[in-house]
């Protein structure tokens, strides 16, 4: 029996996903004249979210989620790559956010400040590090 470098079932998950968040973006880049600033973020949040959970279902497929199986290469999963394009979008979501012209630079500054500080409040209470006996 011959072992396989990539574990095909993930890279055709990855290439979908990779897939419908170019279309997300394209369709955004294409039709940004006719939708609104505020319109853009929040597709940006929701593929940001959509990313973010699909990376969770995932990874209760720990076991089965490599992308490639070779030494150096292991890190590189499907919840990794979820995160990843997760990250890309809410970094977008920001950019664009910071951007509005609706709001005073004071209210956007304030709403970016309170937003990361969340961010990391929450982060630190819910994920502990892990105890010594498992």
């Amino acid at each position: 029996m011959t072992r396989t470098v990539f574990h095909m079932r993930n890279v055709l998950v990855t290439i979908g996903i990779l897939t419908a968040g170019i279309g997300i973006v394209y369709f955004a880049a294409e039709f940004i004249d006719q939708i609104s600033p505020w319109s853009r973020m929040a597709s940006l949040a929701l593929l940001a979210v959509m990313c973010t959970a699909l990376g969770r279902h995932f990874e209760a497929e720990e076991a089965d989620s490599e992308l490639v199986d070779r030494e150096g290469w292991r890190w590189l999963r499907v919840p990794t790559a979820l995160y990843v394009l997760g990250l890309v979008a809410a970094l977008g979501a920001i950019i664009v956010f910071l951007g509005l012209e609706d709001l005073s630079r004071l209210v956007k500054a304030a709403i970016a400040i309170a937003l990361g500080l969340g961010i990391v409040v929450v982060g630190a209470r819910r994920f502990d590090e892990p105890s010594a006996d498992g």
